[in-house]
């Protein structure tokens, strides 16, 4: 049996190039591939301290053995890091679509997908109030159902809403969270509880927008104290 590929390039200027590519699309991306932005500034923060190592390695008529072990340790960290983070974030993340696995250089899943048609019906959505000002969104591909559900066709839920405002349309919103389960509870500013919020919610295709379905008329609710 043949050992498969490793997707990480093993030549350092090829892993340089790589993974500048591979941040850049990252940084781009994480909000809606739903990644926490505290496992993203920690894979910036390795980035950082390798770039300048890998410029002084790069230099082979100057740099000293002192720089290539210490480009090589962080080499080694960063590339756990990398590993750890597509693993987590991007390998089996189904709002990114492999289209965009392909542009960040890692490994597409096998098998192949039946395209998915259009999302035409809107998301049944639940406000409930929870300790500390905040809200629980809960969201039911079917208006009788009694759980959470993703649409089968869908990746997540794209969420519009405004705080203490007036909204007639949804451009009024601006605040947008996307999420990749049918549930999620946003926290709100203390200072604002009492006050309305107004929201939009729509399914969303992440691997072709224009799919993505309508959005739902406004939902209120009322921020708990």
């Amino acid at each position: 049996m043949s050992k498969k590929k490793d997707y990480i390039p093993r030549v350092d200027a090829a892993f340089n190039d790589w993974q500048l590519n591979l941040l850049v699309l990252i940084v781009a991306n994480a909000v809606s591939w739903a990644i926490t932005a505290g496992d993203v500034t920690a894979l910036s923060a390795l980035q950082t301290i390798f770039g300048p190592l890998y410029a002084k390695f790069a230099v082979k008529g100057t740099r000293s053995k002192a720089d290539v072990k210490a480009y090589k340790d962080s080499r080694k960290a960063f590339k756990a890091a990398i590993r750890k983070f597509v693993k987590q974030w991007l390998a089996n993340n189904s709002l990114v679509a492999d289209e965009q696995r392909v542009k960040l250089g890692i490994p597409v899943p096998d098998g192949s997908r039946t395209p998915r048609p259009k999302i035409t019906d809107v998301p049944s959505v639940i406000v409930s109030n929870q300790k500390g000002s905040v809200e629980r969104l809960q969201f039911r591909a079917q208006a009788d159902s009694d759980r959470p559900s993703l649409h089968p066709e869908a990746n997540g839920v794209e969420i519009h809403y405004a705080v203490d405002k007036t909204v007639t349309t949804i451009d009024d919103c601006d605040k947008v969270v996307i999420i990749s389960k049918a549930t999620v509870r946003i926290p709100m500013d203390p200072v604002k509880a009492g006050k309305m919020f107004t929201g939009y919610a729509r399914w969303i295709n992440s691997s072709d927008p224009g799919k993505s379905g309508p959005y739902t008329p406004p939902f209120n609710g009322r921020i708990a104290e």
